[in-house]
């Protein structure tokens, strides 16, 4: 992967669970997706996932960094259901002042 002078694409890092990727791509959300799908490909139901993914331009002055909700990534690259579950894990762990007795 490189990138030329005269490219209005940037690197990424892309962190989620125990990975990281480092993608050329035009925006936070593009290589949040291309990130996800890749490690999806490479590594089907081993590919471990979190909550969140952050994201961070390399090279960029500025710190900073975009957080994503990884369900939300997984619906754009079509994964309906693995979506939908990890919403209600998402759902079920957040504090929202319920007790849990």
């Amino acid at each position: 992967m490189f990138k030329t002078e005269e490219s209005q694409e940037d690197f990424y890092l892309v962190e989620c669970a125990d990975w990281q990727s480092i993608i050329l791509s035009c925006s936070y959300t593009e290589a949040a997706t291309i990130a996800l799908k890749e490690v999806i490909e490479k590594l089907g139901k081993n590919a471990k996932l979190s909550l969140l993914m952050n994201i961070k331009k390399v090279n960029d002055s500025d710190d900073k960094i975009e957080f994503l909700h990884v369900s939300e990534v997984l619906t754009d690259l079509g994964y309906y259901k693995l979506a939908k579950d990890l919403s209600s894990l998402s759902s079920f762990f957040l504090d929202k002042g319920e007790t849990l007795h």
